[in-house]
């Protein structure tokens, strides 16, 4: 914001709503019919704001720069924007190009693991994209529960593992498994009736030598 502008904040008292007030121009630039108004993220020459639940961005001449209103609140990740309209979701970058198709039901707003972000398509199958719109794991699997480690899948009631190896998501244990335990040092996986040990990397580990196992966070 240019220093002879001042954001006006609860300016109309009983509506509670916002604009930009020109202290050069005595007069409002942005005019106060805003229910939500703020800057957006690495671009302090362009707002967000609000107007009937619905949201969009202007400049500080109040030029719109999106052609649609959209659902929830824009924030601004890599010059790209994630965005919910009629319901469902995508990503657009700061001109309103479409990044990847608006036509998800979720995507999630903060990245984990390898910076990916956790998704449902229409279908409901779940998957992982980028910030750029690349799809980083397949929208193939029924239900994702993601940690600070691994991602549990499951995929037609069965269980498998994922994790980020080198900058890519990998599936170390297929969704084959009845269910799947965490032990810390790796993982405890059942399937027709009889356990298999795997390390935290999916290699089958030989149990023959255990007498007793210790099952920490059973997940099932």
């Amino acid at each position: 914001m240019s220093t002879n502008c001042s954001q006006i904040y609860n300016y109309d008292i009983l509506s509670h709503l916002y604009g930009i007030y020109s202290v050069e121009k005595k007069d409002f630039v942005v005019p106060p019919i805003y229910t939500y108004l703020d800057k957006l993220s690495y671009y302090n020459k362009l707002f967000v704001v609000c107007k009937d639940s619905k949201y969009n961005i202007c400049d500080i001449n109040h030029n719109i720069r999106f052609k649609n209103w959209y659902d929830e609140h824009l924030s601004l990740s890599h010059n790209n924007i994630i965005v919910k309209y009629n319901g469902l979701m995508g990503i657009i970058d700061i001109n309103e190009n479409i990044i990847l198709p608006i036509e998800y039901k979720f995507i999630s707003k903060s990245a984990k693991l390898n910076g990916s972000l956790s998704a449902i398509d229409r279908n409901g199958k779940y998957g992982y994209i980028t910030i750029d719109g690349k799809i980083d794991l397949p929208f193939i699997y029924d239900f994702l529960y993601e940690t600070n480690n691994y991602i549990l899948s499951k995929r037609d009631r069965k269980f498998g593992i994922i994790k980020s190896i080198n900058g890519g998501l990998i599936e170390i244990l297929p969704c084959e498994f009845d269910t799947i335990f965490d032990t810390r040092s790796g993982f405890l996986a059942k399937k027709n009736g009889q356990y298999s040990f795997f390390n935290d990397l999916g290699k089958s580990i030989d149990m023959t030598k255990y007498s007793d196992l210790n099952i920490l966070f059973p997940m099932d």
